[in-house]
């Protein structure tokens, strides 16, 4: 940067001007003055120009981006905030770790199938619970009851415990409970007989062995009975089947 002038090399140049101009001031003037307009003009547009390049300057921590760079951000923003893209993630990890959807719906199917069969032996249990404590079948017992709700509560009596049982049923919209023994004289008479064939006279009653068909204990588990009466099923199609192939073999013969 030029030293500023003082005020002798002002004089100075001021005169060297004024020479220039063969000593005429006015002139000098007016050329003086034309230059000053001049400067003023183009030292406002760098003052514009300066106040723009302000605006365009990043502010102080910063960063710039290209324009792919930009568009990229403003793709990874849409995501969400970086604790929210996180757990997506982590959730799209677990998801990930059940498996494929075709094993996912088998895994599933396998559950419903084994709660169903959870299901049919809790049920079971709670049949022959309550069968026992009002001396009951528990097969016609459970054929009975079907979809019905049993409640098994357990007191105490004279010292000793005592269970009682209720039976709760539909009515309309409404659920309503009654002692099973009572429902079943009053809904199931014609059941009676065959729900108090049971080897058991209630729970202070003599116990018997009660005999099925051909001598034999009768099939109270209700998973055993209907294995076992598919069983004789199969059996007899297998005679039936002989049967008709001794039959067939002996019109050949003849």
């Amino acid at each position: 940067m030029a030293d500023e002038p003082n005020d002798k090399t002002a004089a100075q140049a001021l005169q060297s001007l004024l020479d220039k101009h063969k000593g005429d001031a006015m002139a000098l003037a007016l050329q003086l003055v034309q230059e000053n307009y001049e400067l003023r003009h183009k030292n406002a547009g760098h003052r514009a120009e300066i106040e723009q390049l302000k605006g365009k300057v990043p502010a102080e921590g910063s960063i710039t981006l290209s324009k792919a760079d930009a568009q990229r951000w403003a793709d990874y923003q849409a995501l969400g905030k970086p604790e929210e893209v996180k757990q997506k993630l982590a959730e799209t990890d677990a998801y990930a770790a059940l498996g494929k959807v075709d094993e996912i719906k088998a895994k599933l199917s396998e559950g419903e199938a084994l709660q169903g069969r959870l299901s049919a032996y809790e049920k079971e249990k709670q049949v022959r619970e309550a069968a026992e404590a009002v001396g009951f079948n528990p097969v016609v017992l459970a054929d009975r009851v079907g979809s019905a709700g049993l409640e098994i509560t357990s007191e105490t009596k004279d010292g000793k415990p005592v269970k009682s049982v209720s039976i709760k049923v539909k009515e309309g919209e409404a659920e309503k409970s009654y002692p099973l023994v009572e429902y079943a004289e009053k809904n199931w008479g014609p059941y009676m007989a065959s729900l108090k064939a049971n080897g058991q006279q209630g729970q202070q009653g003599t116990r018997y062995i009660e005999q099925g068909a051909g001598g034999k204990p009768p099939v109270n588990d209700i998973f055993t009975r209907i294995r076992q009466e598919a069983k004789e099923r199969e059996e007899a199609r297998k005679q039936s089947d002989k049967s008709l192939e001794e039959r067939l073999n002996m019109s050949k013969r003849a």
